[in-house]
């Protein structure tokens, strides 16, 4: 039992509809046929609705596989630090504060005037 602790339960990310089947037939290693197999004829011989709505509780209830080659989260040297984004917000703050001037002045009205005239 000690293989299975190492993996845990996904939706596959390439799976046919939901990636269910996909993903069961990794977990518990087996060809992913027989599983798809398996499905089909467990929705048929339910009466169809109940099947489906097994397999549509599983699709939701089931996590999708993670994304290859995402990692666990950046060292702390590859993320912004605080004062990165306190500079950051500052020079916005500027550009804001630059633009507000510019925007409320007096030459800027009379251009706005003078560009639109009828």
């Amino acid at each position: 039992m000690s293989l299975r602790s190492s993996k845990s339960l996904h939706r596959s990310r390439s799976g046919a509809v939901f990636g269910v089947c996909r993903g069961l037939a990794a977990y518990f290693e087996f060809p992913v046929f027989w599983v798809r197999l398996f499905c089909a004829v467990l929705i048929v011989f339910t009466g169809f609705w109940p099947g489906l709505i097994l397999y549509v509780l599983a699709a939701l209830l089931m996590k999708p596989e993670p994304v290859a080659g995402a990692g666990p989260e950046k060292p702390a040297a590859a993320r912004p630090s605080r004062e990165d984004f306190r500079k950051r917000l500052a020079d916005l703050e500027r550009r804001i504060r630059d633009m507000e001037d510019r925007v409320t002045s007096r030459e800027f009205d009379w251009e706005r005037r003078l560009r639109h005239r009828p």
